[in-house]
């Protein structure tokens, strides 16, 4: 066996690893509670998703595979698909994450909107109650920031509410939550920003009537 042909099965193992890997994590990762960090999908959504995954894959293979096979060759059509994975993870990866909390109601338009973040963005955001609306208040002519709503707790640094805020996936790493209270909003993103201004504003005072 040749030195190349040894590389090419190896990587070919690697593909085969990666490819269960993700049929294995998928599944899981869609079931899971969102309380636990997944999607918190039904049996029949989950169904759904692989089902149509399975569909474009054989549009692939059975169209796109025999044009570029033709034209590249398997050897090189994998070795293009090898290098292609890590910078497409590299760039396409990562995304807005939101915290939803369990006690709010969101607008589609909102899901838009957080994929403008470069770090760490905030909108207003209602509560029940007495407590009125916490959060960045911004002149409605310019946009310049007016002052902040605190709601129930003044004497928070940032007075922001679990689901009020976004940051971008790249910030996690190694970071870590340092807070066994309940919340702990304030707490997160003074991990992130050190001051209010840092602060991206997502939605200027934006309030749904209905």
């Amino acid at each position: 066996m040749t030195h190349d042909l040894v590389t090419l099965l190896i990587s070919f193992g690697f593909m085969a690893l990666e490819n269960s890997a993700w049929m294995a994590i998928v599944p899981l990762f869609s079931y899971s509670r969102v309380e636990d960090g997944g999607l918190g999908l039904t049996l029949d959504q989950i169904s759904l998703t692989l089902s149509s995954n399975g569909v474009i894959a054989l549009v692939v293979q059975s169209i796109l595979f025999p044009i570029l096979h033709r034209r590249l060759g398997v050897v090189h059509l994998h070795r293009i698909s090898r290098f292609s994975s890590p910078i497409a993870f590299r760039f396409f990866g990562h995304g807005p994450i939101n915290p939803i909390d369990d006690d709010s109601i969101f607008l589609p338009e909102l899901l838009v909107i957080i994929w403008d973040i470069q770090r760490i963005g905030v909108w207003p955001m209602g509560n029940l109650g007495p407590n009125g609306w916490e959060g960045p208040v911004h002149d409605p002519s310019d946009h310049t920031l007016f002052r902040w709503e605190a709601g129930a707790v003044q004497d928070r640094k940032f007075p922001v509410d679990n689901g009020a805020f976004a940051f971008a996936s790249e910030l996690l790493g190694t970071r870590y939550w340092p807070t066994d209270i309940s919340g702990g909003e304030n707490e997160f993103i003074g991990l992130i920003v050190d001051k209010k201004e840092d602060i991206e504003p997502l939605c200027y005072n934006c309030i749904d009537e209905n």
